[in-house]
């Protein structure tokens, strides 16, 4: 059986905090979370399993614990340095792949979970370095390019049916997603671009408004532009 909770949740319940555990603790097989209202934190899917198996990858063997975590913004800091707002913030910058680095998710760091990460490419609301489909693309190119360079440690999930087996050849499943589909407004062929690329989840705002819709920072709501645009997404097998 599979249970959505919370990260913090994931973490207590394994008897953990959640630094210690992306720090590499060992887990044990966590227990049911109780009720909680830490509402917002980003949602995982943990199951138990009675599989183990031996890692390819220099991952230690498999601890039996599924995690699916929707969400991580490691793509940016490494791959977008370069580009505002990451260059004046970043500093020092962060260093590393997507398999070993000093961010929030290394997959070095897993102990042996089987998991199924999202990697957002993420635009900001103001793009002054680039076009909003220039920092997409750099993006989105760092990531498949680490597909490659980690081949031995990840494969990307273009068909959300193989996850299991990816799963069970002891890789990381790497799910390709967009955060603020501003990029769109460049035209539909943006659309294909994004199912080429595997992009499998896209957000169609972040904060503010764009040619879509709008972020919780305005009342705007969706435009007939961005009715089309889901339309379009989800005929590509993108989830909105």
């Amino acid at each position: 059986m599979t249970k959505l909770i919370t990260r913090r949740e994931f973490a207590l319940a394994a008897g953990l905090t959640l630094g210690g555990l992306l720090a590499g603790c060992a887990p044990k097989a966590p227990q049911p979370p109780s009720s909680s209202s830490d509402q917002g934190k980003g949602e995982s899917s943990v199951t138990e399993s009675t599989t183990t198996s031996s890692s390819q990858s220099g991952i230690p063997a498999s601890t039996g614990i599924q995690v699916i975590d929707l969400h991580c913004d490691t793509v940016g800091p490494l791959g977008l340095a370069d580009f505002e707002p990451y260059a004046t913030l970043q500093v020092p910058r962060r260093s590393g792949t997507l398999a070993q680095n000093d961010c929030e998710v290394s997959a070095s760091r897993l102990r042996g979970m089987q998991w199924a990460q999202c990697y957002a490419v993420w635009t900001p609301d103001d793009c002054p370095s680039a076009s909003y489909r220039e920092f997409y693309r750099t993006g989105a190119d760092w990531f498949l390019g680490q597909m490659r360079e980690c081949a031995d440690t990840f494969a990307q999930v273009r068909d959300f049916r193989d996850i299991p087996g990816i799963l069970a050849a002891g890789k990381v499943a790497a799910i390709l997603t967009v955060e603020n589909a501003a990029a769109l407004e460049e035209g539909l062929e943006v659309v294909d671009e994004y199912a080429a690329d595997g992009v499998k989840i896209a957000g169609l705002t972040w904060n503010g408004r764009n040619a879509l819709g709008s972020g919780h920072e305005s009342e705007t709501g969706l435009t007939k532009r961005g009715r089309q645009y889901v339309a379009a997404l989800e005929e590509r097998g993108i989830v909105v």
